[in-house]
């Protein structure tokens, strides 16, 4: 089916767009595009030239320990210092950290942000270590008293006038707010979230916490605070989140009790700080100092923001306008004074919380405060007035009635101490009576917040963990424990000692051996080579604060203006447009599908994370269409915006593949498993023999015998799900009148299925009907009353599989989201076809529905954790990342692989990855260990036997067998055929090789181009086309089109991007016609399929993805009825496959030299 990502954009409401031209970013060493500008004014940035501790220096009276920086400017200074610059040179800085700096993990080479620095030169005296002046760069640049020099303290020990200087370390790596807080008492904890991320399941308390939240926002955005309104809006929670509910075994008047205890406390805080009758809200401040401030307006909720400046993200519940109050004595959150009280309300942000009150606030939800604070300061700093505090709100919830003890919650973790104390001291846990809202006021907090930033991105740099806890009483309740005790034991090579967890570190670690450490190891390492490959998400920042590397325009589309929006179901739609210059080459940048980040090219950062939708190119003016699930109302505020591609899965992909393999070995995961994965033991199977033979016609029944299939069978095989007795099996799939249509290889894969115990390959060789035998066995295990898990690479291929269960009347239900989802599938959406109205409808919908289906990636839904599989079906399989494919396996006893390695393998980006194993599937895998799980589909319906006879010769030994004459002897449908021969309007004029190509006889032809002398292009970054292979295409689809032949019948195939631009450029609009890289055309096929090979050159050169056989295979087998294969024989002769796949083509009279006039016709280029 059509991916729905290609579809046209929607209708757009126009937007004015501002002129103005890009500005040109600084100069960093390099070639660069100059496509972004920023501002400078707020903070400064540098590399690290040299570190040297052990010092002390001189400074405000006294004598401190000090660690010292030595920064080279990679931007130019905001306030240069007038005083000489020294023997060091105009771009050096020097930076002593005291206090809480003093133990910044900070290196030559890092890249620092030194925010609020005041430059002087003599504002302090240092001494260095013993032998230290020996060292480079020498003392003379340490000790030069003319460098100027800017001390950084944390402000704890004397009051700072001034804002408060600080050091952001590797700020180019965004560290979430939430992932920040959870580091505050075991760096480690942050550290494993950020590199493993894990499928915990919901929990009830976090489940009705979210929906407080969005009950409290939808009131303020809404200014409703009534009862009435109040009920009105839990209920559209309740029913909006049913599908969480359900996964906590919660029901619908669970849920409304818990969310009704919320209620007196929302509406206490708005009588405070929004009510009529009330001067102010109560402010709990600093040293039991209380403040009365009052919101005057919402900004936005759930604003995410990214800050390159301070090295943060995160997602801010409420950002408010918080004006001074009225009363007499109080103050207002953004200082004191009469200047204050005339000055515009300050933007504040405010952080709700639902759970149990800590007296002062947590240190973790201070923390919290904190960092959007900061995120604030970048977002908004300079533009708008901002507040000096936070608002950290508890909201309570009453007692149930009949008891008034406090609600029980989650036991508090205890770990390291030292300088974090300084965030609060959290007090102890309490249940208010009323709403608590603390001011967290920026001061000398912050710099302990940015420390543990700096010490957890720095372990992440360097890609090490942190140490142990080594306290059990506080890491038994870790969500990630069994991680860190294998992460402990396998990558650090540590014991029950070192890991301070005795007997518990052995009951979990125990069960590992060599070969599993062995195997886990690879595989991060290859992940992690992987990961280093293309954008990782978390290094976008460092593209945005500069020009653009030369290097990387490859993978930017820049230049953009904002065309339009619209608001499209739950999300927004986004239209940019380019025009001119190198548009046309932009264009093979993006495809759609394809997620991306988007940016403006001058004023502050402002990022959001989309998907493209659709690229067009008309008249010269490139089109993007894009679409999030978060309206960007700012976008209008920049003239000119940068699309830059994610070539990643993002890093919480690569976190959550990370998570998969652990889990394998985690001690509570099924043995069984990790044994067929990585020791791969051999699958059993039953004995029960063919269970299908009382099933199936007589003569599907014969063929079956007759393939000999049988599978090693164990009788002590336990652990899968039964599928019954034969007589059973045929009396549960007596109606099933579609298996009448199964061929023998087909009924042979069924059959294997029934039997196995753990898994099972089914071997789908091209145009053999694989999406067809899977949806029969899907649509039997159905009928034998087992719960299937259908899951596959990509959209389109689940949606294909569940098209065919449609037909075969199989109910399934559909998890994702509506646009990625083909249209005839929405309908069995969970939420929009099956849309719950309550929780009860979710448990029903589930429990009586046999099918699920979702991606690979889409299996950690919670709807899929209360659900028990009796059987996986994995399509694509031999396509996924071995990583990728562990996730759905966890979730079901047997698992049924379906794909061919022969075809695409997993796309490895890294050569050395792809060396070291990461491209061989976990379908390959098990298919080579153990070819007797694996069933083969041969009996091919696509291809004429011509065609056939290419993958047949250079991949599958003759395996491929036709399914009947018919497909075997089809041709070219081309209905004005007789016009051609007769050279009839329009066809006069035809020359000889165009009617050899249009002739329906000739069902393969190579077209010889070295007669002409074509020679292959190079675009920007080494891309390379072909102009002449470009225009006989054209006309090639021109002329079949012009003798009736369906423009959606043709398919163009190019493995080369820029090359396709060319074409899609150069074919007409009216001509609907299909270009496709090769990976694209994958699982579609076209009755007439031109390919384009665009190499043409002297000394042979091919690249090596024209050497890849497993591409080149789906290439020559998409066409059904004719192949023409355009390209130079000369330059792909000397190569392999190419040499084998000739001499086909020679022997059976396939080749056609082009003349060397050829491409004179009917104009010249």
């Amino acid at each position: 089916p059509t991916s729905p990502a290609s579809a046209p954009p929607p209708s757009l409401s126009t937007v004015p767009s501002p002129g103005g031209a890009p500005g040109t970013g600084a100069g960093a060493v390099g070639p660069r595009v100059p496509c972004r500008t920023r501002p400078w004014h707020r903070f400064e940035r540098f590399t690290v030239a040299a570190v040297q501790g052990g010092c002390t220096i001189s400074w405000q009276g006294r004598t401190v320990p000090s660690l010292v920086m030595l920064l080279e400017a990679l931007e130019p200074a905001s306030q240069p210092p007038a005083a000489s610059e020294g023997a060091a040179g105009p771009t050096v800085r020097r930076v002593p950290l005291v206090e809480a700096w003093l133990q910044t993990p900070v290196e030559a080479g890092h890249t620092v942000h030194i925010i609020h620095a005041d430059w002087r030169p003599d504002v302090c005296s240092l001494a260095l270590p013993p032998g230290a002046s020996s060292e480079p760069p020498g003392a003379s640049v340490w000790l030069d008293p003319a460098v100027p020099t800017a001390v950084v303290d944390s402000g704890w020990a004397r009051p700072r006038e001034g804002p408060m200087p600080l050091v952001v370390l590797l700020p180019d790596r965004l560290v979430n707010s939430t992932l920040l807080c959870n580091s505050l008492r075991c760096v480690r904890r942050g550290w494993l979230d950020a590199q493993l991320k894990a499928n915990f399941g919901s929990a009830a308390p976090a489940v009705y916490g979210s929906m407080a939240h969005t009950l409290f926002q939808t009131a303020l955005q809404d200014h409703k605070w009534d009862e009435v309104t109040l009920e009105v809006g839990l209920k559209a929670c309740v029913r909006e989140r049913a599908e969480d509910l359900y996964a906590c075994r919660q029901s619908d008047t669970m849920a409304l009790g818990e969310l009704r205890r919320y209620i007196p406390g929302i509406r206490m805080w708005a009588e405070g700080f929004l009510g009529p009758q009330h001067p102010a809200g109560e402010v709990r401040l600093a040293r039991e100092q209380r403040g009365r401030w009052k919101v005057s307006e919402l900004v936005d909720i759930e604003e995410f923001i990214f800050s390159p400046m301070y090295g943060l993200q995160g997602k801010i519940d409420a950002t408010l306008r918080v004006g001074p109050a009225k009363a007499e004595g109080s103050r207002p959150p953004g200082g004191s004074g009469e200047a204050v009280a005339k000055a515009p309300a300050p933007l504040l942000p405010l952080e709700l919380k639902t759970g149990r009150h800590f007296e002062n606030g947590s240190p973790e939800h201070r923390a919290q405060v904190l960092v959007y604070l900061a995120l604030l300061r970048d977002r908004y700093g300079g533009k708008q007035a901002l507040g000096d505090n936070g608002m950290l709100c508890y909201i309570p919830r009453t007692p149930e009635r009949g008891s008034d003890a406090p609600e029980p919650g989650l036991v508090g973790r205890h770990g390291r101490q030292g300088s974090f104390s300084r965030l609060g001291s959290g007090g102890s846990a309490s249940q208010p009576e009323e709403p608590v809202t603390y001011g967290v006021a920026w001061g000398p907090e912050i710099a302990h917040v940015l420390h543990l930033r700096n010490e957890l991105v720095a372990y992440m740099h360097a890609n090490r963990a942190p140490p142990m806890l080594q306290k059990w009483h506080s890491c038994k309740h870790c969500p990630q424990l069994n991680n860190c005790a294998l992460w402990h034991k396998v990558a650090e090579k540590g014991d029950r000692r070192s890991s301070g967890l005795e007997e518990h570190f052995d009951r979990l670690t125990a069960h590992v051996d060599p070969g599993h450490e062995q195997w886990l190891e690879k595989w991060c390492r290859l992940l992690e080579l992987e990961a280093g490959v293309g954008l990782p998400t978390h290094d976008l920042m460092g593209r945005f604060m500069d020009s653009l590397p030369i290097e990387r325009a490859q993978e930017c589309v820049h230049g953009l203006r904002l065309e339009g929006c619209a608001e499209q179901g739950q999300e927004w739609v986004y239209a940019f447009r380019k025009s001119g210059g190198d548009a046309a080459h932009q264009q093979s940048i993006l495809a759609p599908g394809d997620r991306a980040v988007l940016s403006a090219e001058e004023g502050p950062v402002q990022v959001a994370f989309v998907r493209v939708q659709a690229v067009a190119l008309e008249g010269g003016d490139l089109t993007v269409t894009v679409h999030t699930d978060k309206a960007c109302h700012r976008l209008i505020e920049a003239t000119r915006w940068c699309l830059d591609k994610c070539t990643d899965d993002s890093t919480s992909t690569l976190a959550r593949q990370r998570h998969h393999l652990f889990q394998l070995l985690w001690e509570e995961s099924d043995r069984r498993k990790l044994q067929r994965v990585v020791d791969l033991a051999p699958p059993q199977f039953t004995t029960e023999g063919n269970v299908l033979h009382a099933s199936v016609s007589p003569k599907v029944s014969q063929s079956l015998h007759s393939t000999g299939h049988s599978p090693i069978a164990d009788p002590s095989a336990h652990g899968a799900p039964s599928t019954g007795a034969p007589e059973d099996v045929a009396r549960a799939v007596a109606d099933l009148v579609y298996l009448d249509q199964l061929n023998p290889d087909q009924a042979g894969a069924l059959d294997l299925v029934l039997q196995a115990q753990d898994y099972c390959c089914i071997l789908g060789m091209p145009g053999t009907g694989k999406t067809t035998t899977v949806a029969m066995v899907v649509g039997v295990l159905a009928a034998l009353g087992k719960n299937v898990l259908l899951t596959a690479q990509t959209h389109s291929a689940v949606d294909s599989i569940l098209l065919k269960c449609l037909q075969y009347g199989v109910d399934f239900v559909r998890l994702g989201r509506r646009a990625q989802v083909h249209p005839k599938v929405q309908p069995f959406l969970l939420g929009q076809g099956h849309a719950p109205q309550c929780v009860a409808d979710v448990e029903g919908l589930m429990a009586r529905t046999r099918v699920v289906a979702c991606t690979a990636m889409a299996v950690h839904s919670p709807v899929l954790s209360r659900k028990q599989f009796d059987y996986c079906v994995i399509d694509e399989a031999s396509q996924i990342l071995q990583p990728v494919a562990l996730g759905p396996l966890f979730l079901a006893p047997v698992w049924v692989l379906v794909g061919d390695h022969q075809q695409l393998p997993p796309l490895v980006r890294c050569r050395e990855a792809k060396e070291g194993g990461m491209g061989e599937s976990l379908f390959k895998r098990l298919c080579t260990a153990h070819p007797q799980s694996t069933a083969n589909l041969t009996y091919q319906y696509r291809m004429n036997a011509a065609i056939m006879s290419i993958p047949n010769t250079l991949v599958y030994g003759g395996l491929l067998q036709c399914g009947s004459p018919a497909v075997a002897q089809a041709t070219l449908d081309v209905p004005c055929w007789d016009s051609v021969v007769n050279q009839r309007p329009p066809f006069q004029g035809l020359p000889p090789w165009m009617r050899h190509v249009m002739d329906p006889a000739q069902t393969v032809v190579f077209l010889n181009t070295d007669a002409i002398g074509a020679v292959t292009e190079r675009g920007p970054g080494g891309a390379v086309f072909n102009p002449l292979e470009v225009h006989l295409m054209v006309q090639m689809v021109s002329m079949f089109q012009e003798a009736g032949v369906a423009s959606d019948s043709i398919g163009i195939i190019c493995p080369f991007n820029l090359q396709i631009a060319h074409l899609r450029e150069a074919l007409p609009p009216t001509q609907a016609v299909d270009v496709l890289t090769i990976d694209k055309s994958q699982g579609r096929d076209k009755e007439l399929v031109l390919l384009s090979l665009v190499h043409s050159n002297t000394d042979s050169h091919i690249g090596e993805i024209m050497r890849d056989l497993s591409r080149l295979n789906v290439a020559f087998s998409r066409a059904k009825h004719k192949l023409v294969v355009l390209g130079s024989q000369r330059t792909y002769a000397p190569h392999p496959p190419w040499s084998d796949l000739l001499q086909l083509l020679h022997s059976n009279s396939w080749v056609y030299d082009l003349p060397s006039d050829a491409d004179q016709w009917p104009m010249r280029l």
